[in-house]
This record gives C-alpha cells, structure tokens and sequence, in this order.
C-alpha cells in the first residue's frame, strides 16, 4: 500500500470532522474502524488488501483526530472564564497586529490575568493559568489608534467587556465564531485605550522574535507609505505582495472576483512558488555559496511580512520539504508531502480544517496532484496544472461565494504572468527600501526619496497595468454567473467520485477487474454523502415565513412555491446590508431571485437594504407605496394585504406615520407586519377596525424594534397573537427591545423571539394553522 501516512493522515482529519459535525456519529465511525481492526482474517481485509498493522493505525489516527477537536472545543468552553458582562481590567501581550475598516486596526492579545482595579491600580489580580494542548486565552480588541504596528511583543493593559464572538445569525451565513476559532481565538472585545505595562519581565527567545516581527511589520507600513502613486494601487500592492485587502476599494476587489483571480490578493503557494524559481534559477546557474540559507531567510521575512497566512505557511513548508528531499538525495512526493503538511497544521490548530483559507489553499494543491496527471497527457504542463487547480476550485467557490468564473481559466493566463513579473519587482523594491533603511550613509550619494521613487516606477506601472486589465477583463460581471449554493452532499460526491476515479488504485481496480472491492467503495460513497445530506439539512429549508437578522432593523421573508418576497430589508449608513448580507442569504438558501420587495417606509433600516439588493442581486419588483386595501398574490397559498395607512403623506416630517402596515396570510397563518408604528398609529388602525377581526393575526412583527411608543397593551389585546418577533441588533444605542414592551409581553403571556439573541426566526406552517418556530442561534452553542 503506497502512501501510507496520507491514510493515516486523512483518517485523523476525517476523525475531526465527524466530530464537528457530530460527536456519537464519531464514536459510532470508531467502533466500526476498530470491529475492522480486530476482524484480522476477514473478507474486508482480503478484497481491500489492507495489513492488519494499517488497520490500527487508521483507527488510532481517527480517534487521535476526534481528541483532539474534542480537547480544542472544551478549552474554548472553559475558557468563558474570561467572560465579563460588566466590564473588567485585563492585562496581556499583544502577539500581533492587523488592519480593520473604517480606520480601526485590531489587535490579537494573549490575556495573562484580570481583576478590578484601574488602568493604574490592579486590584484583585487573577492569572490566567496557560493549561492544555490549546488554551482559551486569545482574544481579537478592535480600537483605534494611529501607531497599531508597533505593539506586537508589547505588555498591555485595557479595559473592556471580553465575550465570546458571535456564531452566524442567519442559517449557512458566514460564522465569525468559527472563523476566529481556526485562528484559536476565543474572545473579542473592543477597546477605547490601552497603555503599555512597562519594566515587563519576558522570556528572551519570545523578547526578541516579538521586536523582530514588530520592526518587520513596521517597515512595512512605510514601505507602504513612501511609494509616491495613487492610493488604489497602493492598496493593490499591500494585497499583491502582503495578502492584505481590508482597505481595497469594494469595487476594484470584485473585479478580480468576477474574473476569478482575486487569488492573486491573497499570498499563496503562487507567489512563494515563483521565489522559489527564482532560487531554482539561481542554483543551475552555480550560484551555490550561501544562496539557500538566504532563500530561507527570505522565506521566513516573508511570511512574518505576510502574517503567516495559512496559504503562505503551507506553502513555505511545502518548499523546505523539496530542499530537504534535494539535500538528503529522497525522492519528493507532492501528495505525502501535502498529507505531512496538513497534520503540522492540524496538530497545532485542529479548527483550521474547517476555516475557508485552510481549504482553499489545500484544495488547490490537492486538484493539481489528482487531475494534473490526467490532463498533461493531452494539454501542456502549464495550462494542465492551471485547468486542475479550475476544476478542483470551481465547486468549491460555487458552494462557499456562490459565484462561477465562466472565463477564469482564460483570464488567470496574463493574470498570473503580470503577476511573475509584480512579485519580484516588489521584493527588489522591498530590498532597496530596506538597503536605505539600514545604510543611511547611501543618503550622502543620493536621495533615498529619489533612489526609492526611481526603484518603484516599475512596480507601480505593473500595478496600475494589472489593475486596468482586470477591469477590462471583468467587463461588469459579464463573464461571471452568480448560483445558488449546491447542497453539500453533491459537492462531496463531486471530489470524492472524481478523486477516486483519476487515482492509481481507482484505475488499478477497473484494470484488474476488482468488481466486488469497486462496488462496496461505491456504496460506501453513497452512504456517506447520504448521511451528509441529512446532517446538512437546515430546519429552515422548509419555513415559509423567516425574519431575517439584518442587525438593528427588519427583514421578513416569505416563501411559498417557489416564489420569495421580502417585507423591509434592513440597512445601515456605511455598510453594505444588500450585498453582504440579504445576497448570501438568498443565494445560500436556494433563492435565485426576489419577485417581490416591500418597504413599509423610507428609512434607512428598513429600506436601504433592499435598495442595496436591488444593484447585486435579481429583484423583480419593488414596492415602497401603497394604501389599505390594496392586495399582494404571493402564490396559490399565500398572499398580503394592506390594513394602513388610509394615504400616505409623502410631505409628512414624520416617515414613520407613513408606514405601510401588511398582513400576510400563509396557509391559513397570519403575520402582521407594523414597521415603525407607534402608539398614535396603532390607536388608529384600532379605531379603523374597531368591531372587527382584521387586525387579529397569529404572528406580530414587533413595531419600531422593540420601541417602548409601540406595542401598546390596548394593541395587543386588539391584534392577540400567539407570538412576537422583534428586529434589533446587539448592543444598539436606541436601547431596543425596551424593558417596558418586554414586560407588556410577559403581562400577556406572549412569547417572543429577538434577532439579536436568536438570530434568523423560521416559521413553519403546519394544518389547521399550527406553527412550528425555529431560531438559528441555540442557548450554550
């Protein structure tokens, strides 16, 4: 059996996984692994071949993997120790830096202990106790503060409210939880100040690497800074050559996306592998003495520079494996060595498995090593690579950014040339900076401004170039087609199928006729993306009515055969509701279109977000006036109403008074939908319909978030629903829900969902009007 340690390898990730995805069904895989390994003489280990030894080692690295995503989970439970609701004094050190929007930077801090004194006077100090294989010690503190990379290394102390992050609010939505967990954070918090512990006592390997990485990262900075060109393609070269994108135009940033190049922005294998041929080159030629202790230099400053991003970190492994095999005169397997690779990473962080980056990068390797092989018997080496890594990439970015790059194979061809061209332009640059920066006395020959400018001119035309050519190339999204999410059990029989039909034993199993061996691996395929889809099926994917969480504003969504329609859809001044949050929604859940969005009225969290959908995302209609009476066709089983206003006032200062009131009937269940109605205009509609059951309804959308001049107890004795469903965002400065309309509530014995705690609210209709709610966050997850 050749490769063995990618088995043992892929045994203990699949041991992480399934314990991700469920701890019994983990334990119930062991079993079977171990009845395997005991049944030493029996058919299984005749027709599959597999030694007895091998067995064990499968079953061991499986249980090893399920350990140790168990041993990461609990730290992380155990580390809400740290938790403080009200507020406490911490004291740590920074271990690193990184850009935010808006002006703010964030920075990664080690928490050492805690008490509650002031920023002066510690008083009841408590240490945090460093235990475990992964402590629960890392927390991310957003704050803003101009000198943001000359802290790393740096003993702090601050003042703040450490939680947990939040897990996602709407279902399949990006999860910062998790995504903070890849990096082994456990905590956020955000900062007003911060001042420096000084006469700190450090250890002094961790003393110096710190002031290294700081100086590194700032040289960086003023690097950045010096370079005399527009401020667009600065923020190109910061994502070219660092992987750094957080201040890139939104704009420029999709049409790389819409081209499928905006792989070039994150620092990957692409960019250490074209060093590394620089380094090939520079070896034949015999240029021996010394060149690779300085390629390796090379390599560790550029990863400290790029914040050893997960790609960049695989990548310079990758490349430290190919010169030890050359050392040591071994043969070099890309797949083994990919497998030895992925368990360093692993072992160190076993949630990176589950984060974007790790897969991506891995992804792409792994497509060149299965497909490559196949495709250059007929294409070139180059274009065969290129078109495995799209064929390996391609279901992934469908599933994950619903998009498909129809043109991106064509357009990663000059891409990816421009680029072998940018990257060492920029290191040279780099050196020459870095040259004037440790010789000041070149200043005496020629300015370092001049020499640097002079230097430059080079990149920042490539730069520019590479930035007019994806704009050309991206042609508005022309070449790119936006998809619903496919369900993940077809994405897994996509790379499973196809992995194992482009591999040596597949095609030893058909040449040598091993029919039996060939259709219990087939069955064993189905079973598992059979079990796959049941585990990835959301609750939601059978509601017709879904409030969605859009923050401090209102969205609902109905959906009845086939058909969606949007009652507000949130918004909020300098963020992107419609794009980043109302379009992955949509498109992650199944919906390809919006036939219809209603806004109750014009303000800006309720309406801007459906305005901001309306520019990325198919929506049919539009609707922002109306008057009681009208009517809205939905479908054969659901349709809306319009019970206010009797005219809207489109002079009135008031926008709220203007507020459309819908109720919407859903297989015999009614919603009503009051936007920002307050008390004047729910003794209105009462007065209206006084006698009457019309504003009776088995579901009320709270009015004005919460507000405590809505929601009246004459209202509520008036409408009588079964439940309440409230609109907020955490920690909002309008103090919403209000105590009082939560106590009116209770008083009423209503129960009530709020997105800020239980994010997305589904309803599913059942007969005779039954309801069945489910929330997307749950208590203790």
């Amino acid at each position: 059996m050749r490769r063995k340690l990618t088995i043992l390898v892929l045994s203990m990730e699949a041991g992480v996984v399934l314990m991700y995805m469920n701890g019994r069904l983990a334990s119930f895989c062991l079993l079977l692994l171990a009845a395997g390994c005991m049944a030493g003489s029996g058919r299984f280990r005749r027709d599959f071949r597999i030694p007895q030894g091998m067995m064990m080692g499968v079953c061991l690295a499986f249980l090893a993997g399920a350990l140790l995503l168990y041993g990461q989970r609990n730290s992380f439970l155990t580390g809400r120790t740290l938790d403080s609701p009200s507020g406490r004094m911490y004291t740590g050190t920074v271990l690193g830096t990184e850009a935010g929007r808006n002006g703010s930077f964030r920075l990664l801090v080690r928490i050492e202990q805690w008490d509650l004194g002031t920023m002066d006077r510690p008083d009841g100090v408590h240490p945090v106790h460093r235990t475990g294989l992964y402590p629960a010690d890392r927390a991310v503190l957003t704050c803003r503060d101009p000198g943001s990379r000359e802290w790393t290394g740096r003993r702090i102390r601050f003042w703040t409210v450490l939680e947990e992050p939040e897990t996602s609010g709407n279902p399949r939505c990006f999860d910062y939880r998790n995504y903070l967990r890849t990096r082994g954070i456990s905590h956020t918090g955000r900062v007003r100040s911060f001042r420096q512990v000084k006469n700190q006592q450090q250890r002094i390997l961790p003393g110096i690497w710190f002031r290294a990485e700081r100086h590194i990262l700032v040289f960086r900075e003023r690097f950045l800074l010096s370079l005399k060109c527009p401020e667009e393609v600065r923020q190109l070269i910061r994502g070219a050559l660092f992987g750094d994108t957080k201040g890139m135009d939104e704009d420029l940033m999709q049409d790389f996306r819409n081209n499928g190049t905006a792989h070039v922005l994150a620092v990957s294998g692409l960019h250490i592998g074209i060093l590394y041929d620089v380094y090939r080159r520079l070896w034949k030629r015999g240029r021996k003495r010394g060149l690779t202790a300085v390629f390796i230099m090379i390599l560790l400053l550029y990863g400290t520079l790029t914040l050893w991003a997960v790609s960049v970190t695989r990548a310079v492994l990758l490349v430290f494996l190919v010169m030890l095999g050359d050392r040591m005169e071994r043969r070099y397997d890309l797949l083994t060595a990919l497998s030895l690779v992925s368990a360093v990473l692993v072992i160190r962080c076993p949630w990176v498995l589950l984060g974007t980056s790790f897969q991506m990068s891995f992804l792409a390797v792994l497509s060149i090593c299965m497909y490559a092989p196949v495709l250059e018997r007929r294409l070139p080496r180059s274009v065969g690579a290129a078109l495995a890594v799209q064929i390996g990439m391609i279901p992934y970015t469908a599933y994950t950014f619903n998009v498909i790059p129809v043109a991106g194979i064509l357009w990663n061809i000059p891409v990816i040339w421009l680029l072998g061209i940018l990257v060492p332009a920029g290191l040279s640059v780099l050196a020459v900076s870095a040259a004037v920066t440790l010789f000041g006395g070149i200043q005496t020959l020629v300015s370092a401004g001049v020499l640097l400018r002079i230097s430059s001119l080079p990149l920042i035309s490539l730069s520019d170039l590479m930035i007019r050519m994806n704009r050309i190339l991206s042609a508005g999204g022309l070449f790119t087609r936006e998809v619903v999410s496919p369900p993940l059990w077809v994405i897994l029989l996509f790379y499973l199928g196809s992995f194992f039909a482009v591999s040596e034993s597949g095609f030893l199993l058909v040449s040598r006729k091993r029919w039996r061996v060939l259709a219990g691996g087939i069955a064993a395929l189905l079973l598992f993306t059979g079990w796959t889809a049941a585990w990835s099926a959301s609750p939601f994917d059978h509601t017709d009515i879904i409030m969605v969480d859009v923050g401090q504003g209102d969205c609902l969504a109905v959906r009845s055969r086939g058909r969606c329609v949007l009652f507000d859809g949130g918004g909020k001044q300098g963020y992107d509701v419609g794009r980043k949050v109302l379009r992955p929604f949509l498109l992650k859940n199944g919906e390809a279109k919006v036939d219809l969005a209603c806004a109750t009225h014009l303000h800006t969290d309720h309406y801007l977000g459906l305005k901001q959908l309306q520019e990325c995302y198919p929506v049919r209609r539009m609707m922002i006036r109306g008057k009681a009476g009208d009517r809205i066709r939905i479908s054969e089983d659901a349709w809306a109403e319009v019970l206010w206003p009797e005219r809207q006032e489109p002079s009135s200062e008031d926008e709220n008074r203007n507020s459309l009131i819908f109720k919407i009937h859903v297989k015999g269940v009614t919603v009503l939908v009051t936007g920002d109605v307050g008390f004047p205009g729910e003794e209105e509609m009462m007065a209206k319909y006084r006698g009457t059951d019309r504003l009776r309804c088995d579901i009320l959308k709270a009015g004005h978030h919460g507000s405590r001049f809505s929601t009246s107890d004459a209202f509520l004795d008036a409408v009588h629903p079964r439940l309440v469903l409230i609109g907020v965002g955490k920690n909002n400065g309008y103090g919403h829900p209000s105590p009082e309309t939560l106590k009116r509530l209770d008083r009423h014995h209503i129960p009530y969902f709020r997105t800020d705690r239980d994010g997305a609210v589904g309803i599913k209709t059942g007969p005779a009007g039954s309801i069945r709610v489910f929330v997307n966050r749950r208590e203790g997850a």
